[in-house]
């Protein structure tokens, strides 16, 4: 496979665009799901609508099922709802305070 050819992962696997807040650079979560899905991995939900929880995993841990059965309960008809997790690591987070300034979170 060439990795410059009309036809390569290189040139047709969806790229995040990169920006920047407070010298950090981000990505935005949408951006993050669409590389996932286009290298082909495929997504695991902690609650599907057809299946119900997910309880293998970090999906079934006891945060993660605090976290569905709150989403699920502030919904108006939860019973076609599917919720999915993404599982983040960086080097740093970025908050954004009440006065609307950006800064870094945590130590």
């Amino acid at each position: 496979m060439l990795m410059g050819s009309k036809d390569s992962v290189q040139t047709n696997l969806p790229l995040s665009t990169i920006f920047k807040i407070a010298d950090t650079a981000c990505i935005s979560l949408d951006a993050c799901n669409d590389h996932i899905l286009g290298h082909g991995i495929a997504m695991t939900f902690a609650h599907d609508s057809t299946t119900g929880p997910n309880l293998v995993g970090l999906c079934g841990s006891e945060q993660s099922q605090i976290l569905v059965n709150g989403i699920l309960a502030n919904l108006p008809d939860p019973t076609n709802i599917s919720v999915m997790m993404d599982y983040l690591r960086s080097d740093g987070f970025l908050e954004v305070t009440p006065d609307k300034r950006i800064t870094q979170y945590g130590p």
